[in-house]
């Protein structure tokens, strides 16, 4: 249900390698900044 959900919204999803914190930072930053502009006054 998911994969569908993801599929009709246009998502791509990408799953970073277990035990890499190279890339699990890289996903927090960008849902960081994602959060920070949504929230953020226009």
């Amino acid at each position: 249900q998911l994969e569908t959900e993801l599929r009709r919204l246009g998502v791509d999803q990408k799953n970073g390698r277990p035990w890499h914190p190279q890339t699990q930072g890289k996903v927090e930053r960008f849902q960081c900044a994602t959060r920070r502009s949504v929230a953020s006054p226009a």
